[in-house]
């Protein structure tokens, strides 16, 4: 039973991440190409999510990683091909995909303010919806660096 769950888990996480991928790239692409120029600035909110998205997904199949909980302790599997270059770099997708899905949550809050914001005020020039993303990137890229660092002294 126990190598059947394995398999099947296997098999549901590939077919997950080949749609998470496929989706985003199909996101990317309308949002990029097909945006009326009524929706530009906000689009560049949906390219962001897009972006994101996809390379959680690809890092989500890279490590494809199993929470077992045993008692009060949860432990990470990972089943994917990160396997085959070692422990630091399942535990460096995992950082890393940690680190996109904080920055999304973030842009989330964004995009609602965002909204919020045209509701009140013309809409934003696009250079200054740039530097609000680089600013709500900025607490993100801190957890990933910090976990970095945990990895360069720990793990070598």
């Amino acid at each position: 039973m126990e190598l059947f769950l394995k398999y099947f888990f296997h098999i549901f996480h590939g077919i997950a991440g080949f749609f998470g991928i496929l989706l985003n790239l199909i996101l990317l692409y309308v949002s990029i190409t097909k945006s009326p120029s009524t929706i530009k600035t906000y689009s560049f909110l949906i390219v962001n999510f897009g972006i994101t998205d996809l390379a959680a997904a690809i890092l989500s199949v890279f490590i494809e990683q199993r929470v077992i909980p045993i008692d009060r302790t949860l432990v990470h599997v990972s089943y994917g091909p990160c396997i085959y270059f070692g422990p630091q770099y399942c535990y460096a997708g995992y950082s890393m995909m940690l680190h996109f899905f904080m920055h999304s949550q973030w842009c989330l809050l964004l995009s609602f303010c965002y909204r919020l914001f045209v509701l009140k005020n013309s809409t934003p020039k696009a250079r200054r919806l740039f530097g609000v993303i680089f600013l709500v990137y900025i607490p993100s890229f801190i957890q990933f660096v910090s976990k970095e660092q945990f990895i360069a002294r720990g793990l070598n």
